[in-house]
């Protein structure tokens, strides 16, 4: 997040992508990386991981919940859904 911060969102995905190999089912560290890819027009790879938030958050994650959701119903092209 720092990354993205200093406008650096491939040294952020590249950290997060590597967060994920040592801890696979880090909910947050999927939501982050839907968003990197949402904003680079990603969309194939957004959904993958707005999906993978959605598999692994709890009911700690509230509201982010119905917002990944509707993320994913609006990346998915008509065809798909």
């Amino acid at each position: 997040l720092v990354e993205k911060a200093d406008a650096r969102p491939a040294q952020a995905q590249d950290l997060l992508l590597k967060g994920l190999g040592y801890q696979p089912t880090h909910a947050v560290a999927h939501y982050n990386l839907g968003l990197l890819y949402e904003e680079s027009d990603n969309r194939a790879r957004a959904v993958d991981h707005y999906a993978e938030f959605l598999k692994y958050a709890g009911p700690e994650h509230g509201g982010l919940l119905s917002d990944v959701r509707q993320k994913i119903e609006s990346l998915m092209p008509r065809t798909l859904r």
